[in-house]
């Protein structure tokens, strides 16, 4: 906002008239005077070119105009260049080479006449400084001869300044270069002038001593030089600036001064006597004019004479004028040396008008401000985009102007990022005999030095150093900056001319005291080195004395270091001087750098401190032991291991052992093991097994006992039992299940759902660390496996782990006395209300339903003393009470309860089951009421498979192993599970031993689900967190609804067909099916009975094997059903058939079919030898056989059962075991 004021003010003092005091180019200034040309048809593109006509460095534009014009007069002439465009130039104002001045003259400049593209200018620093800031706002990019302040440089200040002549830190470089390496100066004073210009060059050159460290620069005085006329009585005027100079005996003296400042010291010098003879001077502001000796102007006492005496040798740099060699400018095509000529000449015509040194930069500004449009109106831009609200313009050119390289007067041009040019120098030097200054070499970043001519000074020394020359050579042939020699590790006072030794600390080199350099040092004085410091020394400082010893803690290992380094974590140093630490053992380690001993080391992380107490004085040593298997040491320095969440830590016997928690819930983490159970839990017990008095367990947490023990869980525990016990006697017993319809499917749903629940059962036993919700699932699922903890039994009986085992092992055994006591219940009580009893036969049954049901969790419950898991200490505990260790006296109580169990549940059952399921075939023959008993074991399945109760068995039983293999390896545990489930899913699919199909699938699918829970509850051994569990929980909440719902699938199917039932539809229904079903048997039927035997065989043999397979499970069943015995001649027969058969009657229809087989067919026995079972109710209606309601079923010589035994039973199964002859 401040800078917009001041331009508008400025803008007001702009509009100022403005007289030309040059009228010769009133016609650059003024556009409304410039001649208009013929060629119509090119379109005029303005730049406005300004640079100061009075100030500081004189009449620039003057002289700068006319080799302007010589440029443009070139451009227009060449037509390639611009095609269809004229660049014209319009002068500024003055610009009085200032600031505020640059403001005003670029404001009008830019205001009056036609809109501009670009500005050429400004030629001095501060004009510059101004320029920009207007260029800023008119978004004009600017194109300056000659600004060559270090200021400039910055390019967020003074963006899109495109300079030609090399800034004044190139001159200060060059110089640099050639006082270090090529003259190879060191004691030198500097002088500089009290301008803004030459004291920002005194400055860089100050910064280049003052980096270069290697060198050993020697600065005797640094002045600053006022105006005589001017000072005040205390500041530095050119006599006091000499006599400094002569005070201080330097030889070499730096200067940025202007050439009458210049003057006025020689003379100064001159009137101090004869020291001056042996001063030599350099400067790096070099830009004077052939007549910088006027003496006249300096307004000094001397003469131009007695100046130049004082003069010669001064040697300096200055930016090139036109380069010597005749070279082809690279944009104009024209030599050098023709364009120089013909700027010389018309400068005469100039009134002798001329700045050769900038006219080079003025023309090559020029051509690339054209060269610069060209590309812009390539780049496909046209003369309406020029305008100054126009933010990219000025961007744009000035990019494209950093593009140009081209060899032009001033030498080859090429620009940096920031506009500023990569420019040539001169080495000059005024050489005695004349006052004009002779050019000694040339420079360029690309060239390097050309040298032109040699260095010549007063006492005719003369140096070329275009060919190479020795150090002791050197002192020969250019004047020494060093007073006379002293001897070795001394230096002459320049009061007085005598030695002095060198101070300790410091050395003598080439006359000069010289510090040391850090890491070295010098005791004595008088010395030409400094001594390097060993290792365990350093000295940190330049200058020092001596090396100074690493202090206790600290080391240098390397000689010549300037600090002592901190004994890195797990090393000490005890003593001063150092140059390795000493490491800790390898159990130990510090917990700081900078260690100072042994007592420093503590154990390391991975132990504890043993026989070491920290509260005995003077005591200094200690043992450190592994940290325990299971325990976390994960710091140093501690005295009793830390507790892992899920572990529990205690010392036993001065010996610390580890044991794995059931949860991470029941053992916390703990850094001291002090706490070391969660809430509510006995911290005395091992892995916090137990609950504190008054409290039990629920899932991982242990709850508060109410403050009434209420038995209503308990009481409705059991009440839900008895009921179940009771409709399993009646649905089991039911005469309607046994047949292959919707309810049967129902009622054994139920079966294979509880015997899923129980399969899931399994895996709350595993060595699985289940996460939220799954823990709430697995809790509820142990009920399965008799686990009664949620009942509160622990607020009434303790923790008493035998107690609560022994309970759950007889719950099976008080299921039998339940059902043994409501038999004879019924016994008693059925009679008085005119009810039917209970039967033996049935109640048994029933039994045997419920622990054949219950398989899985009697197999579980008996095996759960034989589950240890491992601890990280070697021993092991029981899964289910982990408080009892594996092997203790508790366990082995544990464990006779557990075998006898075992013998009862796992192995006597199991094996009665499977000896009834031998025995059947012929028993069922000889004994009336087997069936009845043992029909739990056949009833759901076809009679051909009659056996498959026996096989699920097996596979309850391999379930019910699982959670003792492996109990620590959750892993082992999953793929063993994963394989049982898969190899009796495989036999499922082979054998569909189900009566219905709708079981076959339905038990088929919950297997394959339970196979994927199991799948996927490995995941759970590795307690995935965050998204990835909640995926994985998500999948098996999906995928437990899909099993549940197919199981509540079938359930509903079978209420529906047992509702039908109810209301007496499914006789119709049923019949309308089959009669639907069997439609096409009677064709069939008749179209094979025209066919011989071969003629069946031969078609039987061309099907292929999976068609055969059906054909002959089809003849079997048939077989079976019909008790056909096929005899030994008949081939497809032998073919079809086995040799085991098992034969189901199924109801009076079955019966009277059979009847008619055992008297029609052809070698079949008239005699079925059937058993009929008690129960049997009289059979209504006709049958197949025409046999009348009420009839016997069975002929009189059939040997059979009189009497009860006699009569027909729906239910009855017939099993017979024949060979097959």
């Amino acid at each position: 906002g401040d800078f917009a004021v001041m331009i508008a003010a400025l803008v007001k003092l702009a509009v100022a008239s403005q007289t030309c005091v040059h009228p010769p180019c009133d016609v650059l200034r003024d556009p409304n005077l410039v001649p208009q040309h013929p060629l119509g048809e090119k379109t005029d593109v303005w730049a406005l070119a300004m640079c100061p006509y009075t100030g500081g460095l004189g009449n620039i534009m003057g002289a700068m105009e006319v080799i302007m014009q010589q440029a443009v007069d070139e451009i227009e002439a060449n037509n390639t260049l611009l095609p269809g465009h004229r660049l014209k130039l319009q002068v500024a104002p003055d610009s009085k080479c200032a600031t505020t001045a640059s403001i005003s003259a670029t404001i009008k400049g830019l205001q009056s006449g036609p809109t501009k593209f670009a500005m050429i200018g400004d030629c001095c620093s501060g004009a510059c400084m101004g320029n920009r800031d207007v260029g800023q706002v008119y978004n004009v990019p600017s194109f300056s001869p000659f600004c060559t302040s270090p200021v400039l440089s910055s390019a967020s200040a003074y963006p899109n300044l495109l300079r030609f002549s090399p800034t004044l830190d190139g001159n200060n470089a060059v110089i640099f270069d050639v006082m270090r390496n090529l003259l190879q100066y060191r004691r030198i004073a500097m002088v500089i002038q009290d301008a803004s210009l030459a004291v920002s060059v005194g400055d860089g050159f100050a910064s280049l001593l003052e980096h270069d460290h290697e060198a050993g620069w020697q600065v005797l005085t640094s002045l600053k030089q006022f105006d005589d006329t001017h000072l005040p009585p205390a500041q530095q005027s050119p006599g006091v600036v000499a006599q400094a100079l002569k005070d201080s005996s330097a030889r070499v003296v730096w200067t940025c001064l202007y050439e009458d400042q210049a003057v006025r010291l020689w003379c100064a010098m001159r009137q101090l006597g004869d020291f001056w003879k042996n001063v030599t001077m350099v400067s790096s502001c070099m830009w004077w004019s052939q007549k910088w000796l006027d003496v006249g102007k300096a307004g000094v006492d001397c003469s131009e004479e007695e100046v130049m005496e004082v003069a010669e040798g001064a040697a300096g740099i200055d930016r090139s004028h036109f380069v010597n060699a005749d070279v082809v400018h690279g944009l104009s095509g024209r030599r050098v040396q023709e364009v120089k000529a013909e700027y010389q000449a018309a400068c005469a015509g100039n009134g002798g008008l001329c700045h050769e040194s900038g006219a080079a930069y003025a023309y090559d500004a020029v051509w690339s401000t054209a060269m610069t449009l060209r590309l812009w109106l390539d780049a496909g831009h046209t003369v309406g985009d020029i305008d100054y609200g126009n933010a990219e313009m000025g961007t744009s050119l000035f990019e494209l102007s950093k593009t140009l390289k081209f060899q032009g007067l001033s030498g080859f041009i090429e620009h940096d990022d920031v506009g500023d040019r990569f420019g040539s120098f001169e080495l000059r030097q005024i050489q005695p005999g004349s006052p004009r200054i002779q050019v000694v070499a040339e420079f360029s970043k690309s060239q390097g030095f050309t040298w032109i001519d040699a260095f010549r000074w007063r006492n005719g020394l003369v140096y070329d150093a275009s060919r190479p020359v020795s150090s002791e050579e050197l002192g020969t042939v250019r004047p020494t900056d060093q007073l006379d020699a002293c001897p070795a590790g001394s230096v002459m006072r320049t009061q007085d001319g005598t030695c002095e030794r060198c101070n300790p600390g410091s050395r003598e080199v080439g006359g000069f005291c010289v510090l040391c350099e850090p890491g070295t040092a010098q005791s004595q004085p008088g010395s030409t080195e400094c001594t390097v410091c060993a290792p365990g020394s350093v000295a940190e400082e330049r200058g020092e004395p001596s090396c100074r010893l690493c202090a206790p803690g600290t080391n240098q290992s390397e000689p010549g270091q300037r600090e002592c380094w901190r004994c890195a974590v797990g090393h000490f140093a005890p003593n001063p001087g150092s140059a390795l630490c000493v490491g800790c053992l390898p159990d130990r380690i510090t917990l700081f750098q900078g260690g100072t001993g042994a007592v420093d080391c503590v154990c390391a992380a991975g132990y504890y401190t043993t026989a070491f107490n920290p509260d005995v004085p003077g005591q200094a040593s200690h043992s450190c032991e592994p940290c325990p298997a299971g325990a976390v040491c994960n710091r140093a320095d501690r005295y009793v291991p830390g507790q892992a969440a899920g572990t529990y830590i205690t010392n036993r016997s001065g010996v610390w052992e580890t044991f794995t928690c059931t949860s991470a819930v029941a053992c916390v983490e703990s850094e001291d093991a002090v706490v070391r159970c969660g809430a509510n839990r006995d911290d005395s017990v091992t892995a916090c097994a137990r609950c504190l008095d008054g409290f039990y367990q629920r899932q991982a947490h242990c709850v508060a006992c109410p403050a009434s023990v209420s038995g209503l869980p308990a009481a409705l525990a059991v009440i839900g039992w008895l009921i179940l016990m009771v409709a399993t006697y009646y649905i089991c017993n039911d005469p309607v299940s046994r047949i292959a319809t919707a309810y049967l499917s129902t009622s054994v749903s139920f079966g294979l759902l509880l015997t899923a629940v129980q399969g899931l059962s399994v895996l709350a036993q595993l060595s699985i660390r289940w996460s939220s919700p799954w823990s709430d699932i697995m809790q509820v699922l142990t009920l399965f496996a008799f686990d009664i903890e949620l009942l509160e039994v622990e607020c009434v009986s303790g923790s008493q782990p035998i107690l609560r085992y022994m309970m759950r092992i007889l719950i099976p055994l008080v299921t039998i006395g339940v059902f043994a006591v409501m038999y004879a219940v019924s016994k008693m009580i059925c009679p008085l209300l005119y009810r039917a009893t209970w039967e033996l036969p049935k109640t048994f049954n029933s039994a045997g339903q419920v622990w054949q049901a219950l398989y899985i969790t009697l197999v579980l419950v008996s095996l759960l003393p034989f589950q240890c898991y491992d601890h990280p200490n070697g021993s092991s505990s029981l899964t289910k009470f982990p408080d009892i260790l594996c092997g203790s006296p508790q366990h082995e109580g544990l464990l006779v309860g557990g075998v006898a169990a075992t013998l009862v549940y796992g192995v006597g059952f199991f094996a009665a089951c499977l000896i009834a399921n031998i025995v059947a075939p012929a028993w069922s023959l000889s004994m009336p009421h087997f069936t009845q008993y043992w029909r739990f074991l056949v009833y759901r399945f076809r009679v051909n498979r009659w056996y498959w109760g026996s096989v699920l068995m097996v596979r309850a039983f391999m379930i019910a192993l699982v959670p003792i293999v492996h109990p620590s390896d959750s892993n082992a545990q999953v793929v063993m599970l994963l394989v049982v489930l898969t190899v009796f899913l495989t036999l499922q699919c082979l054998v569909r031993p189900w009566k219905t199909i709708l079981l076959n699938v339905s038990d088929t699918a919950i297997m394959f689900m339970l196979l994927v829970i199991v799948g996927a509850a490995s995941v759970f051994s590795e307690q995935l967190e965050g998204a990835a569990g909640d995926s994985y929980t998500t999948f098996i909440i999906v995928t437990l609804a899909t099993c549940f719902g197919v199981v509540l699938g079938i359930l509903g199917v079978g209420a529906f067909g047992a509702a039908k039932v109810a209301l007496g539809y499914a006789e119709a229904a049923n019949s309308d099916s089959v009669q639907t079903k069997l439609a096409k048997v009677p064709p069939v039927v008749r179209a094979l009975s025209v066919l011989t035997l071969d003629d069946i065989c031969k078609v039987y043999e061309e099907l292929g094997d999976y068609d055969q397979g059906l054909l002959r499970n089809f003849v079997d069943m048939i077989a079976h059903e019909l008790h056909i015995l096929p005899s030994g001649s008949d081939k497809l027969a032998r073919s079809l058939t086995g040799s085991r058969r098992l034969t189901v009657a199924k109801g009076d229809a079955v019966h009277a079919i059979r009847r008619k087989v055992s008297i029609s067919a052809s070698g079949v026995s008239d005699d079925p030898h059937r058993a009929m079972s008690p129960d049997l109710e009289p059979w209504s209606g006709s049958g197949a056989d025409g046999i009348e309601a009420g009839a016997s079923r069975e002929p009189a010589s059939s040997g059979g059962p009189q009497g009860e035994a006699g009569q027909g039973s729906r239910d009855h199964l017939l099993l017979s075991v024949e060979a097959e002859e």
